[in-house]
């Protein structure tokens, strides 16, 4: 009975956590584990936010930031009332060229799409053009910074570029995508 108590007792410590964790082989199995299961980007997944994007038809609206490993995927959905009521969503893509996920310089491109409503077009007291809504369509280049604060909970970011309004008709331009300079603000969940 004697010799069967110490081999229970030997048979617990070896199988402890403590005891696991200070072989060599373990460790590595426990390492393993937790670099599969760590989330990318700064341990980021996902983030909601505002932006100030007028570019898009609107006056700033809702945006999410996915993050893909350096990179991230900025969606946005911009409400407009100036002019009738227009709706745009768009996605962007931001490339990280320069610095990582946290702080740096982005590069990329989108796509917008929404419903824009147009007003009526008149000369001289005329109506020469009835306003209503149509399908809009828009591609973006995009070029900013980003940076996070707040112990890495709140990321800004600042974004600019080419803007070209395919539908309903071509139009072209090349500012910030905002007047506060394409500012945008999203809090990591």
């Amino acid at each position: 009975m004697k010799n069967l108590n110490t081999l229970f007792l030997a048979l617990t410590l070896i199988s402890t956590p403590a005891f696991a964790k200070s072989t060599g082989s373990s460790r590595t199995i426990d390492t393993a584990t937790y670099t599969r299961s760590a989330p990318q980007s700064g341990g980021h997944s996902f983030a909601l936010g505002l932006t100030t994007f007028s570019s898009f038809g609107g006056s700033g609206g809702l945006s999410a930031l996915i993050p893909v490993g350096q990179n991230s995927i900025q969606t946005t959905l911009v409400l407009g009332t100036s002019g009738g009521f227009s709706i745009i969503g768009s996605g962007l893509y931001k490339a990280t060229v320069v610095g990582n996920s946290d702080t740096g310089f982005h590069l990329g491109g989108g796509l917008g799409f929404g419903v824009a409503s147009s007003a009526a077009t008149t000369i001289g007291g005329f109506t020469v053009a009835a306003g209503g809504t149509s399908f809009t369509l828009l591609l973006s280049g995009v070029l900013g910074i980003h940076h996070e604060l707040v112990a890495n909970k709140i990321q800004v970011s600042f974004d600019a570029g080419p803007v070209i309004t395919v539908l309903p008709a071509f139009a072209f331009s090349i500012a910030p995508f905002s007047t506060l300079a394409g500012f945008s603000v999203h809090y990591f969940i």
